[in-house]
């Protein structure tokens, strides 16, 4: 199965839920990746709960969406990459889809920063080097079609993580 890949670059996120929508209308004939950058944004997925989670969330938008995972903060400098396909094809379920993600993340982090060390975990949902979490996966799975995806920080301000307690 080949995939189409298009990087949109620096995104408005209420935009990139609109080109969700579009790319899981092909999804079936057309697998994409759908790669962006956003402004400062918090997301709430299933799991979160925003009093506890969101401790300045006036300072930013937040949006609530139907992926899973808690609280996420996207910024400058951060590569969110949301892989649109029907699982089905793959025969695998859930899990497997999401560990191959972080799989591929952690591979590909190692090839481009060989001095560290990166490992997956499926618990925290994420991949972690010495410093910290490095990327963290939120899925949504509907029909078969997976949407939403990863976001891997890459040069982005890590002290704007604060805003959210774990």
């Amino acid at each position: 199965m080949k995939f189409r890949a298009r990087f949109y670059g620096k995104t408005n996120y209420q935009d990139s839920l609109g080109l969700q929508e579009e790319a899981v209308l092909l999804s079936h004939e057309n697998p994409q990746i759908l790669g962006f950058e956003f402004d400062p944004v918090i997301t709430l997925g299933r799991s979160a709960k925003e009093a506890q989670e969101v401790v300045q969330a006036a300072k930013w938008p937040t949006y609530r969406v139907p992926r899973g995972g808690k609280a996420t903060f996207h910024s400058p400098g951060q590569l969110v990459i949301y892989p649109i396909c029907n699982i089905k094809v793959f025969e695998i379920g859930v899990r497997s889809w999401v560990e191959r993600q972080l799989k591929v993340t952690q591979r590909t982090l190692q090839k481009c920063s060989p001095n560290h060390q990166f490992q997956v975990s499926m618990e925290r949902a994420g991949v972690y080097s010495e410093v910290g979490k490095v990327a963290s996966i939120g899925i949504r799975l509907e029909r078969g079609v997976s949407t939403f995806g990863l976001a891997i920080n890459l040069k982005n301000d890590p002290q704007l993580f604060e805003c959210i307690r774990p």
